[in-house]
């Protein structure tokens, strides 16, 4: 098969906001262009004899399969355990994964435990008494921890 017969993309122009030719941003943008790619033929068309493929994600949105498939479906107890590693790293627990080292950030740790109290109130009713007792736990060790990091640090307000 030629590099002719291979059926190439489509090129989609945003019209919302483009670029003149000196390179600023405009509402309307470069008008000659806009027309360009709104006539059959222009920019944004697909040419006759080309096939407009579409990417993976919109493959996987019409069949419903999803992007990824290495890895497990996320479920609730995964969702929590996710923000007790974050708020973990946030209290220097463990080291963050970026920096490779242990940072304090106080105040993103207060913002994941919270997070998780709010869970706990919305899904009240809701979970198993496996996933009840699991954030339970979380948000008592992480408390706990919230509450010893803060006293080393040797920051006023510890309390929850």
């Amino acid at each position: 098969m030629s590099s002719e017969d291979t059926p190439k993309g489509f090129t989609v122009v945003d019209s919302r906001v483009s670029r003149d030719d000196e390179g600023d941003q405009g509402p309307g943008g470069d008008k000659e262009n806009k027309k360009a790619a709104d006539k059959p033929g222009g920019e944004g068309a697909v040419k006759s004899g080309e096939t407009s493929k579409p990417d993976a994600a919109e493959e996987s949105l019409e069949t419903g399969a999803s992007m990824e498939t290495d890895h497990a479906p996320i479920t609730f107890p995964g969702f929590l355990l996710s923000l007790h590693h974050s708020a973990a790293i946030c209290l220097g627990l463990v080291p963050d994964p970026i920096q490779n080292e242990r940072i304090t950030r106080l105040d993103l740790a207060r913002e994941n435990i919270d997070l998780l109290e709010m869970l706990k109130e919305k899904t009240k009713g809701n979970l198993d008494a496996d996933e009840q007792k699991l954030i339970e736990n979380i948000l008592y060790d992480l408390r706990m921890a919230y509450v010893q990091v803060c006293k080393a640090s040797g920051k006023g307000d510890c309390d929850l």
